[in-house]
């Protein structure tokens, strides 16, 4: 099923319709999934070694990042991924970090060539970086999470994981 979302003026093209959505359907029933302020930690489950763990909100990059570690992590993880969200977004403002006419950042350059994040199956305009303890170094991206309820949106009852999220490992 189509969801014929109308772009507004000024949206990240990686959510470009989530505010039509929200203010002219009746797919997320009205609840938007809401994060607490940084500094403050929620439960996510690890996908590298398996479990509950509790994640602290370390940042808001560029209004569509957040970055979460995992109890354990260090200062070099928080550095390097909070980094990693800042080149994307090319919250830097250089014009190295454009990958091409017309987009300020790879982020939005993805989406404009790939089109807009599945936020219609999360009710969520953010991605969520998740830098977890894994035992390997890796990282990766679970469909079953922003599918979960498929083809149904998620909901308040959701698990924290059903959103978009970048598993990134410690390792």
């Amino acid at each position: 099923r189509r969801f014929d979302l109308q772009a507004t003026d000024g949206e990240h093209p990686c959510f470009e319709g989530f505010a039509h959505m929200l203010s002219n359907t009746d797919r997320c029933g009205g609840w938007v999934r809401q994060y607490p302020p940084v500094g403050e930690s929620v439960i996510f489950r690890n996908t590298g070694v398996g479990g509950y763990k509790s994640f602290e909100l370390k940042a808001v990059i560029g209004e569509h990042i957040n970055v979460w570690l995992e109890e354990g992590s260090t200062a070099l993880h928080e550095d390097v991924s909070i980094k990693a969200a800042k080149i994307y977004t090319n919250q830097y403002g250089l014009d190295e970090l454009r990958p091409a006419e017309g987009s300020g950042s790879w982020m939005e350059h993805e989406c404009k060539i790939m089109g807009s994040m599945p936020y219609m199956y999360t009710c969520s305009d953010r991605i969520n970086i998740l830098v977890q303890e894994c035992g390997i170094s890796n990282a990766w991206v679970m469909q079953s999470d922003y599918l979960r309820n498929y083809p149904g949106p998620a909901t308040a009852e959701s698990p924290t994981n059903h959103d978009i999220i970048f598993y990134m490992c410690q390792d």
